[in-house]
């Protein structure tokens, strides 16, 4: 997997894109996506780092609306709230007490509409539900607050 071509204006995309890394020097427009959809029952894995001079931590989302119809300079700086308000996206805050130094994050999109979350390996329970299947669905991560990389790992 790879991250999107559209992300936001403090994101820089390396190693063919399977890393994504928001600049230290801001706090926010770190959203990036998945540059395909999530197919059901698959396990996405993303490793992230962090700085120790912001507060707060990823965001994570998925979206019905195809990034590549999306203006990166149209993106908002928080994913959270803002985003949540628009229709075809879907983002949840994850508690920074969970977030540690290079933790693995492990996502899972099931049949029954739920995006579940492990961290570490250790399962957190869904952290989406009610999603439509039937849809494409995109990962949305918001590099926000002390997380500024995310790596695409193998699961």
């Amino acid at each position: 997997m790879q991250f999107h071509l559209t992300h936001g204006s403090a994101i820089q995309l390396t190693k063919n894109r399977t890393i994504a890394t928001r600049s230290v020097d801001t706090f926010c427009n770190g959203i990036v996506f998945s540059d395909q959809p999530i197919k059901l029952g698959q396990k996405i894995c993303v490793e992230l780092a962090s700085v120790a001079i912001w507060s707060s931590a990823v965001r994570i989302g998925v979206t019905a609306v195809d990034p590549a119809g999306v203006d990166s300079d149209q993106l908002p700086k928080f994913s959270y709230p803002a985003l949540t308000q628009t229709e075809g996206y879907w983002v949840r805050v994850v508690n920074e007490n969970l977030i540690t130094e290079r933790c693995r994050l492990t996502l899972c999109l099931t049949f029954h509409g739920q995006l579940q979350l492990l961290i570490n390996g250790i399962h957190k329970g869904a952290l989406l539900l009610g999603l439509a299947t039937h849809q494409n669905l995109w990962l949305l991560l918001d590099l926000y607050g002390s997380t500024n990389s995310a790596k695409f790992v193998q699961p």
